[in-house]
């Protein structure tokens, strides 16, 4: 049995009908490699192999009584595979159009809570002409309570080999733990209440303080930093609205190689300047076309993994957030992208210094619930300037291929959670030589989503011309 920290709890208490808190991945598998065709059940045999690597896959969430303490993993006795992976088949012609098309309402839809908080979908019928015939599609979702970036990455080792030949896995010795009495809950989260939260208290201003006096240390090496973004300061735009139980989503492949040119262009800057900049001068063309492209700035929120190596595979979130400004008052996309490049190396200063999940784990559980529902309901977030305008991750996977029971990964974009106030989520993702640049956003946000993965092409083309006139 293990609590949930006060920010993978945060994702539980903001879920509603409209706003699911789980993130998903959406596979393209190419056909086998040693010529076979793809079957269920040897498909099935292979996941139910792989369950004992990670503890997400069999641990269910139950409840403290009274709201005592925030939730608690615990091992589900009544498992079944067949509740998680569900086997389906797109009709003809079956092309990348249509397979988006059936699985946004299984992305829409929540994940049950009385059993492990997890999804997978095999779609059959795949037959793209931008992939090679026999490949077949895959949707996991699993719930942002669960995992981060970096844990979510982690989880994906369970599914996947370095080779198309899968790994042999030990005899799985799984037996779950009889599930604790509403007593022993009770006990637990009132000796965690009295105990565990001075505690914390403690550690988290000892630890920001050493941070802070590190961060001091460094300020003569960080010539460029400037203060930081304040909260609620992002203007307002057509992103930053109430959003609905729809989503669309589209996501497109560029090579890494055209990236990092761009990059070794200019000195000092990092990869993950340019995506920002791509991404930025896309939304900006995007609002531009819509007419709703605001004077200031946008600000996006980028959440920065702060697990430390010894938590490799523990459940949960281990965030920090920086807000980044992107610039997008700046028409030259050379001078945007330096811009910033400036700005997420103060975002950096800063959110080294505090880590938002620490901060929300000194929350009291009822009083995290409490808020995050009255948030909710009221609607408070059409009372103040938005956070940010939109969320940016970017999550680093391995740079050779991957096989899942001997089928190559081909492509991995990244699906994610909106709330009202901030409808767009842009996910980026590196894997063998690619970077997949994908988003997620409601229909009456984003109206042409395909329009908005052509700008990100187009400013692409955009830098490429620049460096190649400079």
């Amino acid at each position: 049995m293990q609590a949930l920290s006060g920010l993978d709890a945060s994702f539980l208490y903001l879920e509603t009908s409209k706003t699911p808190m789980h993130v998903a991945g959406l596979y393209i598998l190419g056909p086998s490699e040693a010529g076979k065709a793809f079957e269920i059940e040897a498909f099935r045999a292979f996941i139910q192999s792989r369950l004992q690597v990670a503890r997400i896959f069999r641990q269910k969430i139950v409840s403290a009584p009274f709201a005592l303490s925030h939730p608690y993993w615990v091992e589900d006795e009544a498992f079944d595979l067949d509740k998680h992976l569900t086997h389906l088949t797109l009709p003809a012609p079956g092309d990348q159009h249509m397979f988006l098309e059936m699985v946004q309402p299984l992305f829409e839809k929540k994940l049950h809570r009385d059993r492990p908080l997890w999804e997978m979908y095999v779609i059959e019928g795949f037959q793209d002409k931008a992939y090679p015939a026999g490949s077949v599609g895959v949707l996991v979702k699993v719930h942002h309570a669960a995992i981060d970036g970096g844990s979510g990455a982690e989880i994906m080792e369970a599914f996947y080999d370095a080779s198309p030949l899968p790994r042999k896995m030990p005899p799985d010795t799984w037996k779950p733990e009889p599930t604790p009495t509403g007593w022993a809950l009770a006990q637990m989260s009132m000796f965690k209440s009295m105990w565990t939260k001075p505690l914390q208290a403690n550690y988290f201003l000892l630890d920001s303080l050493q941070r802070t006096l590190i961060q001091k240390e460094n300020m003569p090496t960080h010539k460029e930093v400037s203060p930081p973004i304040a909260l609620m300061s992002a203007p307002y735009t057509i992103l930053n609205t109430e959003i609905s139980e729809k989503r669309v989503f589209d996501g497109i492949t560029v090579p890494l190689a055209e990236i990092q040119k761009i990059k070794n262009a200019f000195e000092g800057l990092k990869l993950n300047d340019v995506l920002l900049s791509v991404c930025a001068g896309a939304v900006r063309r995007y609002l531009d076309f819509c007419a709703a492209l605001p004077k200031e700035s946008l600000v996006a929120m980028c959440p920065k993994s702060v697990r430390p190596s010894q938590e490799k595979g523990k459940l949960g979130n281990r965030v920090s957030a920086m807000l980044v400004s992107l610039a997008t008052d700046e028409p030259d996309p050379v001078q945007r992208l330096l811009r910033i490049h400036k700005h997420s190396i103060s975002a950096k200063v800063h959110s080294s210094v505090i880590h938002l999940d620490e901060v929300i784990n000194l929350s009291p559980s009822g009083l995290t619930s409490a808020v995050a529902h009255l948030y909710q309901s009221l609607k408070i977030s059409k009372l103040h300037q938005p956070f940010c305008n939109l969320t940016i991750t970017n999550v680093i996977g391995p740079p050779m291929p991957l096989y899942m029971n001997g089928s190559k990964l081909l492509n991995n974009y990244g699906l994610g959670p909106i709330t009202d106030g901030m409808g767009l989520l842009i996910a980026l993702f590196t894997y063998n030589q690619q970077v997949m640049i994908s988003a997620t956003s409601c229909p009456h946000i984003i109206s042409d989503m395909g329009l908005l993965m052509q700008f990100i092409s187009e400013e692409i083309a955009a830098l490429q011309q620049a460096v190649s006139e400079k």
